[in-house]
Order: C-alpha cells, then structure tokens, then sequence
C-alpha cells in the first residue's frame, strides 16, 4: 500500500464510514491479488441463475413425465438406452422452459437431435405433447444448416393432434 493511499484510507475511517473497513480490505488485498473484474462477478452470478432455473426446469419436466419418455411412453431405465434425458426442443440458446422442455429416452434423444426420420415427424410429436398438456405450440425455428429439414408442419396434421390428444384423454 502506498502512502497516498494509506493517508486516503486513515481520513476515510477518522469519519467512521461503513465502507472504510472494505475499502481498507480492498487495499490489503490488492497488494497479494489482482482485483476480479465486476464483469467476471456478473458472469459468474448469471451463470449461477442460469443453472439454478435449469435444475428447477429439470425437476419440473421429470414430475411431469412421471418416469416415463414423453414421446414414445417407454419406462425410463437408467444407465441404459432408456435412461431420462431433458431436450430443449427449440434449444437451449432460444428458450428454456418447462413448455419448451421434455423429458426423452436416450434413444429418442438422439434421434430427435439426428432429425430421424423427418422434422416434421418430431414437430407434429412435440405438438401433441404441447396439445396434451395445455401449452401453446410453436414450430422450431428455421435455420437450414445441411443437417436439418426446413419442411413445416402441414396445417392438416395440426388439427389431427387436436383429435389424438382428445382420443387419450377418454
């Protein structure tokens, strides 16, 4: 600590100020650390958020699955092809929900990451499951990349998952 800073901190705590202690703290420190940037603090306290919100997501979507994939029903296994997985269906840079989350198999997991058999196959599957569940459905967003089909839902399907879903419920 230099001079100037040292006489700066004694006629800060002569006035009894509450931020004396911190900045003397501060000062201390200085010397052995290199101070972390706020931006570095912001980062770290978002990305705490971020996983906080994502393990409340998680535990949502596994009561809701009831152990069970939310595609094809299969029992979940764990340590198997048919172990739980969440799949952000429109991606975890786009939103992070519980409406936009379901729980999958492994196997299923990998197959709507593959875009197997279509797109639109997994589009018209996540429909229902919104149907099914009261939440608004929207198509994933378009971003042909030579890995994924562009095709939309024909609006003829969507109203057909109005009648499967009607047809489980009874």
């Amino acid at each position: 600590m230099t001079r100037v800073e040292e006489k700066h901190l004694w006629q800060i705590q002569g006035k009894g100020s509450a931020c004396a202690t911190a900045l003397a703290l501060f000062l201390k420190s200085k010397a052995k650390h290199k101070p972390i940037s706020s931006r570095k603090i912001e980062k770290k306290e978002l990305l705490t958020k971020k996983g906080l919100a994502r393990k409340a997501v998680r535990l949502a979507c596994e009561l809701r699955a009831a152990g069970k994939c939310e595609c094809c029903g299969t029992p979940f296994v764990p340590a198997s092809d048919h172990e739980a997985e969440m799949d952000h269906f429109h991606g975890r840079a786009f939103s992070e929900s519980v409406e936009t989350c379901w729980m999958l198999t492994r196997a299923c997991h990998r197959s709507k990451t593959q875009n197997w058999p279509d797109r639109a196959v997994w589009d018209l599957a996540f429909a229902m499951h919104c149907k099914r569940h009261g939440y608004s459905f929207s198509p994933r967003l378009t971003k042909d990349l030579g890995r994924c089909g562009s095709r939309a839902i024909p609006p003829a399907a969507l109203k057909n998952t109005a009648a499967v879903s009607n047809s489980e419920s009874k």
